[in-house]
């Protein structure tokens, strides 16, 4: 590999002390070793800082700021950055030892721009790859970047050098920065799960007028969602119906649902939402592939409560 080809990788931090050791090993003990980690304190109180004082690496590059949120300091770090791509972790997750490795040769053997791998998610007692709607190879200009963590992300730093993380969106700013560099550059998707990501019950996902607010901003900034192709809609309202039904606020949760409504009105979308409305969560795979029943023999199953 090329010495000249420095990634410079990039972890937001607030008050995770706890655990940004684990994360941080992730990184330096990659298989590739020509990296620099820039680590943007978003003003935490804890002792975050001492905990990266102990680690004796010279690739580490502490910055401290008042907090302004993850994707001020992600925007931060970027600026900061002296490497030829760019790759974003969290300070609550982690890579496996060779992500960075495997992600360069692809990228660089397929001329994209930008790559990402799948995930190891980790919640509710259980273990599941995601995203699962995408398979080995360059996204289509008329699919929907659903589900990509920006911790999954490699790229050229051009690439983000002129799309930064929009700091408005309180919410789903991996998804929103996609959005905007779809248009523009190639994505490329590498079908093997090189992260895990563990859900913490202080995430930004608890917070519902959060992620209602982002989905409002994204909307509007978005006027050419509506023309993506329909599997694409369908899923992103899928997506978003399931967010709505874990949500105990009701006008929240009237207002998302609205929104894949907007999206997407077919009768699997419906199907969905009344699945989930008699709590039938673990159907969604199945309605959004057809795979396991037929989808004319659900409508049949379903047209009374329609």
């Amino acid at each position: 590999m090329d010495n000249t080809d420095l990634i410079s990788v990039i972890i937001p931090t607030y008050n995770r002390a706890h655990l940004i050791k684990r994360s941080v090993d992730s990184v330096l003990n990659q298989t590739y070793k020509n990296i620099e980690l820039i680590i943007v304190d978003d003003g935490s109180t804890d002792n975050t800082k001492e905990v990266i004082d102990s680690i004796n690496d010279k690739r580490i590059k502490y910055i401290y700021q008042e907090n302004q949120g993850a994707a001020s300091a992600r925007n931060k770090g970027i600026d900061l950055a002296n490497g030829k791509y760019i790759a974003f972790q969290d300070s609550d997750d982690v890579w496996h030892l060779d992500k960075l490795e495997k992600q360069l040769k692809v990228l660089k053997q397929n001329d994209a721009d930008v790559i990402f791998c799948k995930v190891f998610l980790f919640g509710n007692l259980r273990k599941r790859i995601v995203p699962k709607n995408f398979k080995e190879g360059f996204l289509k200009k008329d699919s929907l970047p659903v589900e990509i963590s920006n911790a999954t992300l490699l790229g050229k730093t051009e690439v983000f050098l002129n799309n930064k993380f929009d700091m408005e969106v309180p919410r789903l700013q991996d998804f929103e920065l996609l959005l905007r560099i779809q248009k523009k550059y190639s994505i490329y998707c590498l079908n093997e799960a090189l992260f895990d990501y563990y859900l913490q019950t202080d995430s930004i996902s608890n917070k519902p007028e959060k992620l209602l607010k982002a989905w409002k901003i994204i909307m509007q900034k978005n006027n050419d969602i509506s023309t993506k192709q329909n599997s694409a809609l369908e899923f992103l309202a899928f997506t978003i119906i399931y967010q709505a039904f874990k949500i105990k606020d009701i006008e929240i949760k009237k207002e998302l649902i609205n929104i894949a409504f907007r999206l997407s009105s077919s009768y699997k979308t419906k199907i969905q939402y009344y699945l989930h409305k008699i709590c039938f969560y673990k159907m969604r795979e199945m309605l959004y592939k057809s795979i396991t029943i037929p989808i004319k023999n659900i409508i049949k199953l379903f047209k009374k409560i329609i």
